[in-house]
């Protein structure tokens, strides 16, 4: 028996007072073959000696190391056994799938495993952990992401709507309808519209009758004003989840495009950018009709009436004051003039889901398309490439207080990169306009984009084994952060699913 002290506060997790969570710090550990421990040995030559070794940590509140490991120690092929399993995992969980393409039919598969390797149940060998019930993790690698993050709940729902047994998406669900912890609301999330589109797969009556109120609650926290059209005002990108978005800095002061005004300026003083931002007002809108679509499920037709109203009232607000010249724009919240000088990715998302179907609208998709805008070989940019803080590369590069000479590093950058994130939800507007009336052009536009997102999971071109990565350079897809691997930041599934 072996016993080893070690504690984890992956995530950001950490008990009251910043102290981690003890894991459960006693296993067993025994081997069997020609080799024993403490034994000195020469090999002959041509002599092949085989030692087999198993080490396992006991469950909390259990001792059932040595049984796991002896059972392992006394199987013909303990490998053949994993693979089995699981093989099975995949017939069980995953539909079946068919086309000419091979990368996408292993890209399609791999997804799955994606959604495999993130279930996780941290109560096996962390006492008293937050989390209720199994849960899905951001990433297996790295000092934050090996935990429940808010921002990328939505699309793991998305994801796992797919799924054959409901009971990990299920198991999430739950788990952000209780807030088990406060990484499960944090960020910006569209997760009440996501849980809906789980409900309309899964009509399983718990979790209509868990998610309805806290949905409800979640969608209208960021309503500036009841039965009013004001859209939320976001302090700072931050929250947002996609760093240094170069429409919060047209309007900074006295210099505009300073990055300053931001999480690591206000450090220094700077004031926080204040930002009419799309994304929040988008997200906040779809969350309105998801809620309001599980309250008319319950009969409560005057919360459904109520949160339908007010939908449709912003959504409004962005059609009438946000669009200008082809597109949809952030606004500054104390004059309200557009940041028409940087046309970012959120400018796509009011088409979510179908919230938006007027075809005088669409046009903001040739934009999608145009080289000199957000297209490129890997696309999309985040922001549109004739904005002055544009930059492909993972840095600020200016223009103001930082150059392409004397760049602001930063690990996680928003002015250019193509980010899985964010081409999910791409994914998802341009297949929502390219289905609708009046979209049809588009649907060629999607299957190329779909392609190209598809194409940047085989990283530097190696076909063999796909991997979705965090960001990378939209011009020939290198890397940004080669520690992240196996990240389930995005949903190219649900996509597929849904518009292929």
């Amino acid at each position: 028996r072996v016993g080893f002290p070690a504690a984890t506060n992956v995530g950001g997790i950490a008990k009251p007072g910043g102290k981690g969570w003890e894991i459960n710090g006693s296993g067993w550990l025994a081997a069997k073959g020609d080799l024993a421990f403490g034994k000195s040995l020469v090999i002959p030559a041509q002599k092949t000696l085989k030692l087999r070794y198993a080490f396992a940590v006991d469950r909390v509140g259990t001792g059932d190391s040595r049984q796991r490991v002896d059972a392992v120690l006394a199987e013909a092929d303990p490998f053949k056994r994993n693979e089995a399993a699981f093989n099975a995992w995949f017939d069980k969980n995953v539909p079946a799938f068919q086309t000419g393409e091979p990368d996408i039919l292993k890209l399609y598969y791999y997804r799955w495993f994606l959604v495999k390797r993130s279930i996780h149940d941290p109560k096996n060998f962390i006492a008293d952990h937050p989390y209720k019930r199994p849960s899905i993790y951001e990433s297996p690698v790295g000092d934050w992401f090996c935990a429940v993050i808010g921002l990328p709940i939505p699309v793991q729902i998305q994801e796992t709507r797919w799924q054959r047994d409901i009971t990990p998406g299920k198991n999430h669900i739950l788990n952000w309808a209780e807030r088990v912890h406060y990484q499960y609301h944090d960020y910006l999330q569209f997760t009440p519209a996501a849980l809906w589109n789980f409900y309309k797969i899964h009509p399983d009556p718990e979790i209509r009758a868990a998610v309805a109120q806290p949905a409800t609650d979640y969608a209208w926290k960021d309503v500036p004003v009841h039965g009013q059209p004001q859209l939320p005002v976001q302090e700072g990108s931050w929250p947002t989840g996609a760093e240094y978005q170069p429409n919060f800095y047209q309007f900074t002061k006295p210099d505009a495009w300073d990055w300053r005004h931001d999480v690591q300026g206000h450090k220094e003083g700077f004031p926080y950018a204040k930002s009419l931002r799309l994304d929040k007002a988008s997200f906040t809108i779809a969350n309105l009709y998801g809620a309001a679509n599980f309250m008319e499920e319950l009969g409560n037709t005057k919360s459904f009436t109520d949160s339908r109203n007010q939908a449709d009232r912003m959504l409004k607000t962005i059609t009438e004051k946000h669009w200008k010249d082809g597109f949809f724009y952030a606004a500054d919240p104390e004059t309200y003039r557009l940041a028409d000088q940087a046309a970012c990715y959120d400018g796509f998302l009011p088409f979510l889901f179908g919230m938006l179907r007027d075809p005088q609208y669409f046009t903001a998709f040739d934009k999608f398309f145009d080289p000199d805008w957000f297209w490129s070989d890997y696309p999309i940019t985040t922001v549109a490439k004739n904005n002055p803080m544009y930059w492909s590369g993972n840095a600020i590069s200016g223009p103001t207080a930082s150059s392409v000479e004397k760049p602001h590093s930063y690990p996680c950058c928003w002015n250019g990169p193509m980010w899985n994130y964010n081409n999910s939800a791409m994914c998802e507007a341009l297949g929502s306009v390219a289905s609708s009336p009046g979209g049809e052009r588009f649907r060629d536009g999607w299957i190329e984009f779909h392609h190209r997102w598809s194409d940047s999971h085989f990283v530097y071109g190696d076909r063999s084994v796909p991997c979705a990565m965090e960001h990378l350079r939209p011009t020939d897809g290198s890397n940004f952060r080669r520690q992240v691997v196996d990240y389930f930041h995005s949903a190219w599934l649900d996509s597929t699913f849904s518009y292929w």
